[in-house]
């Protein structure tokens, strides 16, 4: 309270923030300052491809959107181009992590689609929400690509209490959710003030449209002059700003702290949800859909594998039914729908893992593979056949 008080001491000496004048002086001299800065000093412009480790084996996967949480630009669009066949792959974690890359095995095995080179560009990040995945369609959309896989991830199936929120993102809500009327009450519930101001001010300032590279280039400037931390060190997990919050997690509100270290207990948990209905969760995985059908490209989407030595157990094997369930009803209402797509959507709702002997030993934990080519090699023919079922020319190679 003293350093308050203290403060507030200050402003008036200084008459600051003393009167409505005064308010709008600071306020109006803070974008004199930000607009120079932006003049000035920011030589940056967002990247289409942003670096992510390398694939291994390589490939030429072009990997974009947010790779750090202090990213407020959103995603992206993928660079394209009319001599290319470009495929848009969007998920999470499942499609690529650390070195392992379920799109670059597909990618290998493809080297054409009717007549013309491939080119792989996915957006992904870490436990990507249904609107994450929305924005990141618009934007491959406008790119015009030519193709769409999405992996389907099977929290997805319950409401999006099932996945922490990227709040940071949600700056972008602003384009993908507020020029629709059907998707207002989802612009409202999920978009704050402050993700309007951001908005604004990335339109206008170029310091903040460029934010991702100049946070970069500061953070490596100023860990040169820090005398405290050794740059060269890890940041202690207990003072490192990009961590959540877990004791806001709803996950750890419903079955306590030792959630997070049972990966497994921690999957079947978000698969289930907070004990919601899929109701509210369908209602934007509809409005996906609606989007992909709008893009008149074939869509491939499948249900994300699990590791096949958690589904022999049946408490985890149930919550797995109940995603594979969400998954068929929907492929059914697509199929049933004459004006949904004219089958250039597939919904493929039965998890690869569960009939296939190449999937065991190849899981890391109950989600990411540690070996993604066999995987890979089931999706290239998968995909495959369904450019062929759209278009006869679009033939693979």
């Amino acid at each position: 309270m003293a350093d308050v008080n203290a403060l507030l001491t200050l402003f008036r000496r200084l008459d600051v923030l003393s009167t409505w004048g005064s308010v709008g002086r600071v306020a109006g001299w803070s974008l004199v300052w930000c607009l120079a800065v932006s003049a000035v000093v920011v030589p940056f412009i967002p990247a289409a491809d942003r670096a992510v480790e390398p694939d291994v084996p390589p490939s030429d996967v072009a990997y974009v959107g947010p790779t750090s949480l202090t990213d407020f630009a959103g995603f992206l669009p993928p660079a394209d181009d009319d001599e290319t066949f470009t495929i848009a792959w969007i998920g999470g974690s499942e499609i690529k992590l650390g070195t392992v890359s379920v799109a670059a095995a597909v990618d290998r095995r493809i080297a054409s689609v009717g007549g013309q080179p491939v080119r792989t560009v996915v957006s992904s990040l870490l436990a990507p929400r249904t609107i994450d995945v929305i924005r990141a369609l618009d934007t491959a959309g406008a790119a015009g690509v030519d193709a769409v896989v999405v992996a389907l991830n099977p929290t997805w199936t319950r409401s999006g209490l099932s996945l922490r929120g990227w709040d940071n993102l949600d700056v972008s809500n602003v384009g993908a959710l507020w020029r629709d009327v059907d998707t207002l009450p989802w612009a409202a519930a999920i978009t704050s003030p402050d993700d309007l101001a951001w908005r604004i001010s990335r339109a206008t300032i170029g310091a903040v449209e460029g934010q991702f590279e100049l946070n970069e280039y500061a953070v490596e400037r100023l860990d040169s002059l820090d005398l405290v931390l050794d740059p060269e060190e890890p940041v202690p997990p207990e003072i490192d700003p990009r961590l959540p919050d877990s004791d806001s997690f709803w996950l750890v509100q419903e079955h306590g702290t030792q959630i997070v270290g049972d990966e497994p207990a921690r999957v079947e948990a978000l698969m289930r949800g907070a004990g919601l209905p899929s109701g509210p969760a369908r209602g934007l995985i509809d409005e996906l859909f609606e989007r992909l059908d709008a893009l008149d490209v074939p869509v491939y989407a499948y249900a994300s594998p699990l590791n096949p030595e958690l589904l022999v157990d049946p408490s985890f094997n149930e919550a797995a039914a109940l995603v594979e369930a969400f998954w068929s009803d929907l492929a059914d209402d697509l199929e049933a729908d004459a004006d949904a797509i004219g089958g250039a959507i597939v919904v493929d709702a039965r998890m690869w893992s569960r009939n296939d002997a190449r999937a065991r030993g190849i899981y890391g934990d109950a989600i990411h593979m540690v070996d993604a080519e066999p995987f890979g090699e089931f999706l290239a023919a998968r995909v495959c056949a369904h450019f062929r079922s759209v278009d006869a020319a679009l033939e693979c190679r």
